[in-house]
Protein backbone atom coordinates (compact mmCIF):
# COMPACT_ATOMS: atom_id res chain seq x y z
CA UNK A 1 0.00 0.00 0.00
CA UNK A 2 1.13 3.29 -0.89
CA UNK A 3 0.14 6.11 2.02
CA UNK A 4 -0.84 9.77 0.51
CA UNK A 5 -1.37 12.92 1.96
CA UNK A 6 -3.95 15.27 0.26
CA UNK A 7 -3.47 18.34 2.15
CA UNK A 8 -6.69 20.12 -0.19
CA UNK A 9 -9.12 18.95 -2.47
CA UNK A 10 -11.62 20.40 -4.65
CA UNK A 11 -14.36 18.45 -5.49
CA UNK A 12 -17.78 18.37 -6.31
CA UNK A 13 -19.01 17.26 -3.07
CA UNK A 14 -16.93 19.67 -1.17
CA UNK A 15 -13.55 20.61 -0.20
CA UNK A 16 -11.30 18.05 1.86
CA UNK A 17 -7.98 16.98 3.50
CA UNK A 18 -7.26 13.76 3.99
CA UNK A 19 -4.36 11.27 4.57
CA UNK A 20 -4.33 7.44 4.41
CA UNK A 21 -3.22 4.36 2.13
CA UNK A 22 -4.13 3.55 -1.70
CA UNK A 23 -3.15 0.51 -3.65
CA UNK A 24 -3.33 1.59 -7.70
CA UNK A 25 -5.13 -0.46 -10.33
CA UNK A 26 -4.31 0.22 -14.21
CA UNK A 27 -8.70 -0.11 -13.42
CA UNK A 28 -8.40 2.87 -11.11
CA UNK A 29 -12.13 3.97 -11.12
CA UNK A 30 -13.16 0.17 -10.18
CA UNK A 31 -10.45 -1.41 -8.50
CA UNK A 32 -8.08 0.60 -6.35
CA UNK A 33 -8.28 -0.43 -3.03
CA UNK A 34 -8.12 2.77 -1.01
CA UNK A 35 -7.90 3.30 2.84
CA UNK A 36 -8.61 6.52 4.39
CA UNK A 37 -7.15 7.05 7.80
CA UNK A 38 -8.62 10.55 8.74
CA UNK A 39 -10.63 12.87 7.11
CA UNK A 40 -11.76 16.73 7.31
CA UNK A 41 -14.16 18.89 5.24
CA UNK A 42 -13.76 22.73 5.27
CA UNK A 43 -16.78 24.58 6.26
CA UNK A 44 -17.47 27.94 6.75
CA UNK A 45 -15.64 27.97 10.21
CA UNK A 46 -12.71 26.30 8.62
CA UNK A 47 -11.54 23.04 8.99
CA UNK A 48 -13.88 20.35 10.22
CA UNK A 49 -12.66 16.16 11.34
CA UNK A 50 -14.92 13.97 10.10
CA UNK A 51 -15.44 10.76 12.13
CA UNK A 52 -14.86 7.70 9.14
CA UNK A 53 -17.00 5.52 11.36
CA UNK A 54 -20.11 7.42 11.12
CA UNK A 55 -22.56 6.11 8.83
CA UNK A 56 -23.40 9.70 7.00
CA UNK A 57 -19.57 10.07 6.15
CA UNK A 58 -19.32 6.63 5.48
CA UNK A 59 -21.87 7.77 2.29
CA UNK A 60 -19.74 11.07 1.69
CA UNK A 61 -16.58 8.84 1.51
CA UNK A 62 -17.42 6.69 -1.01
CA UNK A 63 -18.82 9.51 -2.92
CA UNK A 64 -15.58 11.07 -2.48
CA UNK A 65 -13.70 8.22 -3.55
CA UNK A 66 -13.59 8.63 -7.14
CA UNK A 67 -12.21 11.57 -6.95
CA UNK A 68 -9.41 11.07 -4.23
CA UNK A 69 -8.13 7.94 -6.68
CA UNK A 70 -8.33 10.05 -10.09
CA UNK A 71 -6.34 12.93 -7.80
CA UNK A 72 -3.75 9.86 -6.82
CA UNK A 73 -3.44 8.46 -10.19
CA UNK A 74 -2.70 12.20 -11.84
CA UNK A 75 -0.23 12.60 -9.03
CA UNK A 76 1.26 9.62 -9.80
CA UNK A 77 1.85 10.12 -13.32
CA UNK A 78 3.96 13.50 -13.04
Amino acid sequence: MIPFNISRLHTEVGIVQLNGHWVPNSDYEQKSALHINRLSQLSTDGWVELDINHNGNIKFIQQLQPFVVQHLVAQQQC
